[in-house]
């Protein structure tokens, strides 16, 4: 038995997986799952893997750092002009000594919101080189150094500007934060008031968000793939479902409701989880995302560390060579 996420894709090709296609349609009711993320572990139309969570990206945010700036709560319906005001004001240099001791956000905003994504869904053709993945760039490049409520990736590394620490010491009011993390900022924050937001929207895209799912699956190899079936059908169970909710959503419809129904932990905005699931952006499940998704974050790389210095890399062109 295997746990599987993003790398299906890697290992589907390679034929590595029990084939669960006939065994699905004879013992699970698939409509109780949300199909978005059943589809993720289909090739060819036969279903390798049932998912047990859906892993999300979100933004947490310091509820009482809003209070002190007198801005409202944020709701999951914001604009990114919304967001951009928000992180303006959340931006404070305490002591007037020229350093920013609060930053507004720490982070990037997922690319798929301005409707941007580096590869194709079948990994055969380069999407980044668009528009709109040079406008995601130029955000986050103006986050950092027109608008400065965003830390440099330099300031972002030095001084520690990322994860819970960061966010318990009150280095940043908003950050972003998937929902595997949810678990650490509920024991290394419980003193904190705290809550999540779905991301903003750009102009006339709909809401969007990054994606990923735990799915477990068989060896194709299994001598034993009978009993490889009846365990995974346990480990989809609604009672593990529940365990494993605190860290992720429910693939379940039914359960993923009575998670957020008798839901008492923070974050209160969890019902946001669900509201999200049908703008989902999962990457691609190809053989070569690693690959491919190298070549883009290097490219990432070279735009925000190079820029400032004499020979900048315009998003463009560092887009168009990966």
């Amino acid at each position: 038995i295997l746990w599987m996420g993003q790398a299906f894709g890697e290992f589907a090709a390679r034929g590595a997986f029990l084939d669960l296609t006939s065994r699905i349609a004879a013992d699970i009711d698939i409509s109780e799952f949300y199909p978005e993320v059943l589809n993720w572990y289909t090739v060819n139309g036969k279903q390798y893997g049932i998912p047990h969570g859906i892993d999300m990206q979100m933004i947490i945010y310091n509820k009482k750092a809003f209070e002190e700036a007198g801005l409202a709560q944020p709701k999951d319906d914001w604009t990114i002009e919304a967001f951009v005001a928000a992180a303006q004001k959340l931006t404070l240099d305490r002591d007037g000594d020229g350093r920013t001791d609060q930053y507004g956000f720490s982070g990037r905003l997922p690319h798929c919101i301005w409707g941007a994504h580096f590869v194709s869904k079948d990994g055969t053709k380069a999407l980044c080189d668009t528009p709109q993945m040079a406008a995601w760039a130029r955000f986050h490049l103006d986050m950092v150094h027109k608008w400065k409520v965003s830390p440099s990736s330099e300031k972002f590394k030095s001084e520690g500007l990322e994860g819970v620490s960061a966010f318990r010491q009150g280095r940043a009011a908003m950050m972003e934060c998937a929902t595997f993390l949810l678990p650490q900022y509920r024991e290394k924050c419980a003193d904190m008031e705290w809550d999540i937001v779905a991301s903003p929207t750009v102009g006339d895209n709909e809401r969007a968000h990054w994606a990923s799912s735990s799915a477990f699956l068989a060896t194709a190899n299994t001598p034993h793939p009978d009993e490889a079936w009846l365990f995974i059908q346990h480990l989809i169970s609604d009672n593990l479902q529940m365990a494993f909710s605190g860290q992720s959503l429910p693939s379940k419809k039914r359960v993923a409701r009575k998670f957020v129904e008798e839901n008492t932990l923070k974050p209160p905005n969890i019902k946001c989880l669900i509201d999200s699931v049908d703008y989902l952006h999962p990457f691609p499940r190809v053989a070569n995302l690693n690959e491919l998704e190298s070549h883009f974050n290097d490219s990432v790389d070279r735009i925000f560390v190079s820029y400032g210095s004499k020979k900048p890399v315009a998003p463009e062109a560092a887009f168009k060579e990966a």
